[in-house]
Parts: C-alpha cells; structure tokens; sequence
C-alpha cells in the first residue's frame, strides 16, 4: 500500500482534511485584492445588493426571477460584512469549500475512496470551479445541490455493507432542495432523480430488484462472506423496491416540471416566472443547438474533460480481475452508471433549458469530475499499456491548449456564461497556460503507455499520473494569484477609482458613468449618463468632476467633442476640429493641432492666440498659423487649414494642475468675434481641458 492509499483509507479523516485545507488556501486568501469584473460580476452584486436591502428571499423581477440560492449567499455577504469585493465573494468562497467536501462524500459512496480523492482534485483544479469560487458569476449553487443529490441518494439507493440508507437518504433530499433554489425543479430536482432510476435499471438484477421484498436477501447479502455471488449483485440493506421507488419519483417529477413549464409560457394559464421551472419559459429558440454546450464544458471541465469519458467506458470492460476480493464491484459499476447518467441526463437538460427557458449554468460537473477521478484510479491500478487511450489524450489535450493559447479568455471566463474580452497586452500568461496544457497532455498520455511494471529507469506511472495532477493544480494557482489580477485590471473599475482617489484625496468629486453597468456603488456615488449631450453637460459643470466611459466609446466622445467645439468667427472662419494632449509636463514642447474652414476672405494681420489658464496664471501660444508662413489674408474662401504648432510651457511659472484652453484671432487690441460655439464674453472659444504636470 503506497502513501496515497493510506491517505484515502476508508476510515481515515486524512483527506477530508487535506480537501479543507487545499480549498481553503485556494478560494479564501485575497478576494477583495481585485475589483468586481464590468459588466459580469457587477450586474450579479448590484441585485443581490438590492436584496440584502430590502431583506428580499426572491430575485427581483426585473432581473429575471433567478433561482435564489447563489444571490441569497451574496445578498447575506453584503448585508453583514459590507458593500465590498470581500463581503460578496467570501460566501461564494465558503460555499465552494462545502462543494469540495460533497463531491468526496458522493464519490466515497459510488466510487472507491481514492477514485473519490482524485476526482475532488479534478474538480477543484477545473477553471470554471476554481474561477468561480472566487468570483460572483459562479456555478458553485448548482454543483453543491448535484453533488449532494447524486451522493445521498446513491448511497441510499445502494447502500455500503453495514449501513443504514436514511441517513444518505435525508442528505439527497437536502440536495434536491438546494438543487431547486440553485437551478430550478427540472435540472435541480427531476434530473437527480432520474439519473438515480436510470443507474438502477442499467446496473442490472443488482441494480435493486433482487433485494425487493426480500429481506431475507439483505439479511443473507450482509452476512454472506466476502466475494460471494449474493455480496456483490446485491444492496447490503437498501431501500425497498429501489427501483420502483426511483422511477416512480422521477417520472413524477418530470411530469410536475412539464406541466409547471407549460403553463408560464407566454399565453398559457400562468405565463411569466415558474419556479418549478425556474425562470420564464419562451418559445424554443433555434439558436440553441445539440452540440451548443460542448465548447464550454470542454473548456470549463479542462483538462478532465479528456479522460472522463474513458472513466465512463470502463463500465464496458470487465471489472471482476481488478478486484479479486469481489468488494464493491458491481457498487462501484452502479456508480459509474450513475455518474454517468447524471452528466448525460444534466447535458440533455441544460440544453433544453437553454433553448426554452435562458442561460443557466452546466450542474453536471461533479459527474465529469468524478469519471475522471475514476479514470485515473484505473490507471494506478496498473495493468498493460493503454496506447490507444494515450492517442486520445494527446488528441484532446493538445486541440484544447491550442484553443487556450488562441483564445485564452475560453479558460479565464469559463465561468462566465457570456465570455469575456482578453486584454490584448496581456501576452504571458497565453504561453503560460499552453506550457500546462501540454505539460499535463505529455505526462497524461506517457501514465497510459508505459508498462505498469517497466524499467526501472521509466518513470513509474503514479508518479506521471500525479505529476500531471500537480502540473494542472500549479497552474490553478497561477491562474488564481496571477493571471485573474492582471485580467481584472482591464475588467473592473476598480483601479479607475483607485486613481480617482489618488487625484482628489480625502475629498470628493461628482462621477458620471457613460454605457457602464451597475451603479458601483463599492466605490461611491455616481450619475447614470444614457447620452454623448448628457455626458458634455455633466463636464460642463462649474465644479470638478469626472466621467466613467468604456474605451469603445471614446472615438465616439472625441468625435462628438470636436463637433460640439465647432465655432465660427464672423462667418469667416470655422473650427472644425483639434488635436491636444490630455498631459503636458513643464519646460518640455507639445505640439497642438487645430483644423479650420476658411468661408470668407479675412482681412490681413490676424494672429492665432491659445490661452492656457491655470490656478490663477496662464501661459500663451500665440503665432501666426503655419508657424508664419501662411498669415490670414492669404486664406482662400472653401479651403481647409490644418494649423500645427508647437508650445512650451516655462518650467517655473507655469501652474500644475488642469488647465482650460482658450482660442480665437486677434489682431492689436482687436479680435474676431464668435458668433458660434462655446465662448465666452471676450470672444474666446473654449477647447477643452489638459493637465500639467
């Protein structure tokens, strides 16, 4: 018995404590280090705010009536820790934590208890569980209600030698009711239900009709010795009919969620929010196709999405030479059935939620988690080389860090439902994940092809298939600690507030907000601005204040802010646009550039002048244009001056701070007056605003 075995002895707390540990360091340390993610994470705490509010256990209806328990989680969080990162993501966190330690009591009961362990470390290391441990856009609700659904009703259905089932039972029923508040009736409640009757049937006689109405069976199957036929085909002391009862509550479940989704669609009895479906039906969208869901369980689940499907087959493969002692093989082949069943029927159902209901979040991830957890505890069983299965691995995994390495935000939004947008300066972290996938692809594929009892130069194969475990979990933490801070820096606002602090200090400044969602209310109090005008009036205001904007809004805002500077001087010449710096430092040149429309001939002598006025001084830029080469009356009617130049402002009398920027023509103590635009009494049109430093 190596270390690992010893670890995952039946009776042994050891690995309930190491998962507490590893979670713990995984998902606790540093949540309020980065900003909530504009639009994702925003939109999710800006309604569970609103619940903690108002002490609400319903989602509002104008945010879609979600299932309850995620936003009820974070609603708690903000209603006694606070408003901020920390105080909506550390219930998340928690309930993360309590899903680690579920996963490892289903799979304890279905599978053995080192394929439980590995299979929990599959699932904490899969980016779509360990980001969204993390973060508000979570699918942790679902995968805590399946994972304890699934191993409670497992475990009663199939009960371990020696043990009651009610006590499982009472869990799986905790679990469906999770599973409602997190998912709704159909994918929290009916689908449990029916993977469970499904495994019972495709498990065979031992699948619980031999036990029915026969205790004497289960008397003799408890005391029949080790390896007997009786042992092995049948539940130790199951539930009565099994089965029937299985089946019975599933299709009635069923039933239940079809007619509760029947009568909310629009035009029916009650249409609107169900919660037996949880949310609002709609008309089948065709948009919504079979294969929709494959990408983001393949890039969630990665890299376990590879060898899952290979735990699945092995219920095709003879089990009885694996383990001569005959102990919980057919148990363990029932819960294969089961978990399998579960990612099926869950795939199935999230698809037709997705067509007929809305978005929603993938709950079979445990199954995969687990398949996977069994995969590799038949690997370090041993036996011959798997050469073909290697094939698949390298297949799988190199296709998938390829899909990363192009489109790296298929890893680092995974948990997000509508994706993200990589920042393109990010360039490391692109190498960085293909590096793992194909380190963890390498090490995968040599565990299956080499001979379990090779050289003994070769590397042995637990110590491959744990170097790929390692590799992949030294990524998570990477992911974590590393990457996820440097893509939050162009996904929250947060640091946008951070530098608001650094120019204002202890005081404050109004903050308008332009097409940004959520009212970030983390940070302070802002303005919603729907429009360009509304965002110029906001600026114009006689104090000092700032605007939010999207960086794709800016061309937007730099268009219309040169088209709102139009000015005409006596209809002789118009400013159609400019180009200035937004900083300038003291004692260095700066070039600026304004564009004129020449609609009458103007009297010579004409200079150009640019008033700088800062706190309580200005500095000029008076020239004539082009650097004195084209004066004024020169200017043709119809034709367009691009006037450049150059400025520099004196490095000790000049101001810091911002300045406002003047211009107009002048020519001894007269000037042209502006009989347009944005001036003011001394016939100066004002341009905009710089900073100095």
């Amino acid at each position: 018995m190596n270390w690992l075995d010893k670890l995952a002895e039946r009776r042994s707390a050891r690995p309930w404590l190491l998962l507490v540990l590893l979670a713990a360091a995984l998902f606790l340390p540093l949540l309020g280090r980065y900003g909530l993610w504009d639009p994702h994470e925003v939109r999710v705490a800006e309604v569970a705010r609103e619940m903690a509010h108002t002490k609400s256990w319903v989602v509002p209806a104008r945010f879609g009536n979600k299932p309850v328990l995620l936003m009820e989680a974070i609603a708690f969080g903000y209603r006694y820790l606070g408003s901020g990162e920390m105080a909506g993501r550390l219930p998340v966190a928690l309930l993360s934590i309590a899903t680690v330690l579920a996963c490892f009591y289903a799979g304890g009961g279905l599978l053995r208890r080192r394929a439980a362990l590995l299979g929990t470390l599959a699932l904490v290391t899969m980016p779509v569980f360990f980001l969204g441990a993390r973060q508000l856009t979570s699918a942790v609700a679902p995968l805590l209600g399946s994972a304890l659904a699934i191993g409670g009703l497992g475990r009663a259905a199939w009960p371990d030698r020696g043990q009651a089932p009610l006590p499982h039972l009472l869990v799986g029923v905790i679990g469906l009711a999770l599973g409602q508040a997190a998912c709704g009736f159909g994918l929290g409640v009916a689908l449990p239900l029916a993977a469970v009757a499904a495994a019972l049937w495709v498990s065979g006689p031992a699948g619980g009709a031999q036990l029915a109405g026969s205790p004497d069976l289960a008397a003799a199957a408890v005391d029949a010795p080790v390896g007997t036929t009786d042992e092995r085909r049948a539940p130790a002391a199951g539930l009565a009919q099994p089965r029937l009862l299985f089946t019975g509550l599933a299709v009635a479940s069923l039933a239940r969620g079809f007619v509760g989704w029947s009568r909310a669609l629009p035009g029916a009895a009650h249409p609107g929010h169900s919660w037996i479906v949880g949310g609002a039906p709609r008309a089948a969208s065709h948009q919504i196709q079979a294969t929709t869901l494959l990408k983001a369980i393949g890039f969630g689940a990665f890299p376990w999405i590879v060898v899952a499907p290979l735990g699945a087959a092995r219920l095709f493969a003879r089990r009885d030479d694996d383990d001569p002692a005959g102990d919980d093989v057919d148990r363990e082949g029932f819960g294969r059935y089961l978990l399998l069943a579960w990612a099926v029927l869950a795939y199935l159902g999230t698809t037709l939620y997705l067509a007929s209901v809305g978005e929603t979040t993938f709950p079979g991830f445990v199954a995969v988690a687990l398949l996977a957890g069994a995969f590799l505890d038949d690997v370090l069983d041993g036996g011959p080389a798997q050469m073909v299965a290697a094939l698949l691995v390298i297949a799988g995994g190199a296709t998938i860090s390829h899909d990363f390495f192009m489109a790296p935000e298929g890893m680092v939004g995974a948990h997000v439902l509508e994706g993200i947008k990589w920042p393109g300066v990010l360039v490391a972290p692109t190498y960085v994940i293909l590096a793992a996938g194909l380190l963890w692809t390498a090490l995968m594929a040599a565990a299956l092809a080499v001979p379990a009892r090779g050289p003994a130069w070769l590397p042995s194969r637990t110590a491959l298939t744990l170097g790929a475990l390692g590799s992949w979990l030294l990524l998570t933490v990477g992911t974590i600690y590393w990457i996820v801070p440097a893509v939050s820096q162009h996904l929250s606002m947060k640091g946008l507030f951070v530098k608001y602090k650094s120019i204002v200090g202890t005081g404050s400044s109004p903050i308008g907000k332009y097409h940004v969602q959520g009212e970030l209310s983390d940070y302070g109090k802002t303005t919603e601005l729907t429009s360009l005008p509304q965002v110029f009036e906001f600026l114009g205001n006689a104090d000092r204040v700032f605007v939010i904007a999207a960086a794709e809004d800016l061309p937007a805002i730099d268009q219309f802010a040169k088209q709102r500077t139009q000015a005409d001087f006596e209809g002789k010449i118009q400013i159609v646009g400019y180009d200035l710096p937004d900083e300038i430092e003291r004692g260095k040149p700066f070039k600026m550039t304004v564009f004129y429309k020449v609609s009458q001939a103007v009297p010579g002598g004409y200079r150009i002048f640019h008033h700088f006025d800062g706190a309580g001084a200005r500095f000029n830029g008076d020239h004539t244009p082009l650097d004195g080469k084209f004066p004024t009356n020169y200017w043709v009617p119809g034709f367009y001056i691009l006037d450049e130049f150059t400025i520099t402002p004196d490095r000790v009398t000049t101001p810091t701070g911002l300045c406002t920027v003047y211009t107009g023509f002048w020519s001894g103590d007269q000037r042209l007056k502006v009989v347009a635009g944005p001036a003011d009494s001394d016939n100066r049109v004002k341009l905009g605003m710089v900073k100095v430093r």
